[in-house]
């Protein structure tokens, strides 16, 4: 009786993971200042959107829900901030602050997830493009820092 168990071929694997995991390095390297030090990046809308995630995470542990009005968060005051910014977001960030606990957390998840997204996006599409796959790392890297993905890292992401 035969067995007809396929072997794993590793160095396939490995070829196929690499570019993703050179994405990831890349990724730690530009947060690594932020997570080492244990800071919170601060930017001219990030409290706006603290208290906007803070809000929805309070509505999700209450269940009082009140989708475009802000009743937890700037002192209660009932301002109304996820009619303009939607509050689909509002409420994945509420309930992803809820998972993390905290402010420094949540930043550092959001931007890899941001960084992640962008840079296997970008990966992608200049694999689709026809361009060589070193090159191909090498623009998602280089994406990754320019323009409005390095933008989104300095936000209250």
């Amino acid at each position: 009786m035969g067995t007809n168990i396929k072997k794993i071929d590793w160095n396939k694997i490995g070829l196929a993971i690499y570019p993703y995991v050179v994405i990831l390095l890349g990724i730690y390297l530009m947060i690594r200042f932020q997570i080492l030090n244990h800071a919170v990046l601060l930017t001219s809308d990030a409290l706006l959107h603290f208290q906007r995630f803070y809000d929805t995470s309070m509505q999700i542990k209450t269940g009082n829900f009140s989708y475009f009005q802000t009743n937890f968060a700037f002192s209660h005051s009932g301002r109304i901030f996820n009619a303009v910014y939607g509050p689909f977001l509002a409420y994945i960030g509420g309930f992803l602050l809820l998972l993390v606990h905290n402010w420094f957390n949540f930043q550092i998840l959001t931007v890899f997830t941001v960084l992640l997204i962008a840079g296997i996006g970008m990966y992608r599409l200049a694999l689709k493009a026809n361009v060589d796959e070193v090159i191909a790392i090498l623009l998602a890297l280089i994406y990754l820092q320019f323009g409005i993905v390095a933008g989104s890292r300095h936000s209250a992401f």
